[in-house]
């Protein structure tokens, strides 16, 4: 099975996916888009810059969702069950997914985080300020991405992140529930 948690920056994707990783999900591996980047381009440090510049370009970006989709084949196909989370903010990029899990036979699940806007800049901000992210998105970057964030087609829940973790994962848990019957 693929969960796939997608979203904007700064909307709980990551917190989001690492307590349903220890929690409901807790055999499930998990693949962080950030996470990847990190280590595919060697960074140790954050990289604030701006959409589209050097490791966010378009070509880079695509080297990063290349490499998980190869990941994400291996590991179904092994018979693993992963936790996929990053922006997706492309149908194109997230149908690659889901077609592995189709050309593959597993179950996908999406969930889309969000957060109530007129709270994002000062918790992005404030992010940066804490410096324990691994993500690199500020305000200007989230604005960008909202902008271009492509529905979601296909049968997904919403968790709206503002609520506490529990509340989250509960309503994970009963759409997954309710999806495997």
């Amino acid at each position: 099975m693929l969960i796939l948690v997608v979203g904007l920056p700064g909307t709980g994707k990551t917190f989001l996916a690492e307590n349903l990783l220890s929690s409901h999900f807790s055999g499930f591996i998990s693949i962080s888009t950030d996470e990847i980047r990190r280590r595919y381009f060697g960074l140790s440090e954050h990289h604030y810059l701006d959409f589209n510049q050097e490791i966010y370009s378009q070509e880079k970006r695509n080297e990063i969702y290349n490499v998980i989709n190869l990941m994400v084949d291996i590991l179904l196909t092994q018979g693993f069950s992963i936790v996929v989370e990053g922006t997706y903010y492309t149908r194109e990029k997230r149908d690659i997914l889901l077609q592995t899990c189709h050309r593959l036979k597993h179950q996908y699940l999406i969930i889309k985080t969000s957060y109530p806007d007129e709270l994002m800049e000062f918790r992005l901000k404030n992010r940066e300020i804490s410096d324990n992210d691994t993500s690199d998105a500020r305000y200007h970057i989230y604005l960008a991405l909202k902008e271009r964030f492509e529905s979601i087609e296909q049968p997904h829940i919403t968790i709206n992140t503002q609520q506490s973790i529990t509340s989250c994962i509960e309503e994970v848990k009963n759409y997954y529930d309710k999806i495997q019957t």
